[in-house]
């Protein structure tokens, strides 16, 4: 019976360890896990910019070395340029948007026993009147 009792208070501790460090747990995710998804969201996107932006210049640079070698006439080597051309543009300028800035975390708070705001500055006794 006894140990009955005993199984039983651990695994009541046990449950109850485990819900606070699960309430914690969640607590930690609410606060880190957006902000890290968003970030790694942006990144993502940088990337996807930076690789449309390399492909339109790639593909840019081909056209007009192919209209040079005369293996693009005039009307079709400036369709292709003015597509490469838009789509370099766009992904420049989506590069260049200022991203919406995440408000910096607040401070923690202070110990008020460690308070170190200035006083009045002491008078030197050689100032005195």
């Amino acid at each position: 019976m006894k140990a009955f009792v005993a199984t039983l208070a651990i695994v009541a501790v046990a449950g109850f360890v485990l819900l606070a460090l699960r309430s914690a747990l969640r607590v930690l995710w609410l606060a880190v896990g957006p902000t890290q998804g968003a970030r790694e969201h942006e990144l993502r996107e940088t990337t996807r910019l930076k690789d449309d932006l390399d492909i339109a210049l790639r593909n840019l640079r081909e056209v007009r070395f192919d209209h040079a070698t005369g293996k693009l006439d005039d009307s079709d080597a400036a369709e292709l340029s003015a597509r490469y051309e838009r789509r370099a543009l766009g992904a420049m300028s989506a590069l260049e948007k200022p991203k919406v800035a995440q408000p910096p975390d607040p401070p923690p708070p202070l110990d008020p026993s460690l308070d170190v705001t200035p006083g009045p500055a002491p008078i030197d006794p050689a100032e005195r009147p």
